[in-house]
């Protein structure tokens, strides 16, 4: 069905945005229950260990632009606060360090991300290099036919 059908029947343009508001965003129980998921979304948010910094900001990104969307905003402490709380252990020296050097409130996100990927990019460094096991094979020639077999068997 067609917008236009849609709000056909509307008497004033009130009828109207409030037809295409519920046809768009659902009505207010349906926002409720998306903002629920998405508030349960970004409670249990976590960074994978084979994740990096650009992947897993572009998932709490996503989240973040999905509750803005539906007008529940999270302050920028509160979601540097998350992002610092995310990261695998491995990460925990560096989360000191910027929660002991920073204050949180007046930091930027994009300065936390930048730290982040400098940081990531040494880790990436650290890791150890994977050993291939090679498998060399030696080749030799033999001749043999099927006559000196037979004649070596009687």
């Amino acid at each position: 069905m067609e917008e236009s059908e849609r709000v056909d029947e509307c008497k004033n343009a009130k009828e109207v945005c409030d037809t295409l508001k519920i046809h768009h965003e659902g009505t207010s129980h349906v926002k409720e229950t998306r903002i629920d998921i998405g508030v349960r979304k970004f409670e249990v948010f976590e960074m994978s260990e084979n994740e990096t910094i650009d992947e897993m900001y572009a998932r709490f990104t996503t989240i973040v632009n999905e509750m803005r969307s539906l007008e529940k905003a999270y302050y920028t402490h509160d979601r540097i606060r998350k992002i610092l709380r995310c990261l695998p252990s491995v990460w925990r020296p560096m989360v000191t360090a910027i929660t002991q050097a920073k204050d949180l409130k007046s930091m930027n996100l994009e300065d936390l991300i930048g730290s982040l990927r400098a940081h990531d990019v040494v880790l990436q460094g650290d890791k150890p290099v994977k050993k291939v096991k090679t498998l060399t094979l030696k080749a030799s020639q033999q001749s043999s036919s099927v006559a000196d077999d037979d004649v070596q068997e009687q």
